[in-house]
């Protein structure tokens, strides 16, 4: 369903969404992404979010919501987000979660995403 992996020093966190998620599953992933943007809280960094959408199944329309939601009202927000995915579908449902916010990205290209990222 989902894997996390961060940088403490970059303060970047690699999330990788795999599968159908339900909504219950958006609350879990949320608590623990609020876990890992704490930790690269507490080294005095606001984090950054590499998220890889490549390998998600297409999401019904009340995930995408809940992730919307989520992207806008996290307590730990990221700095920027970079949604990489390289199939049609799954980079429309993306363009949609990065409307809600101008510091969100869709990438098709890996590399672009994280220089993207890096940078201030």
């Amino acid at each position: 369903m989902h894997s996390i992996r961060t940088d403490h020093a970059a303060g970047i966190i690699e999330v990788e969404v795999t599968g159908f998620w339900s909504e219950d599953h958006v609350g879990v992933f949320a608590q623990d992404l609020a876990r890992e943007a704490q930790a690269v809280a507490a080294t005095g960094k606001r984090h950054a979010m590499f998220c890889d959408y490549s390998r998600a199944a297409i999401q019904t329309q009340q995930v995408v919501a809940a992730i919307q939601s989520l992207a806008v009202g996290a307590e730990y927000k990221s700095r920027k987000v970079a949604l990489f995915t390289a199939g049609l579908l799954a980079r429309q449902q993306a363009k949609r979660i990065a409307a809600m916010r101008p510091d969100i990205a869709v990438f098709t290209d890996h590399d672009a995403a994280m220089d993207w990222l890096a940078a201030e």
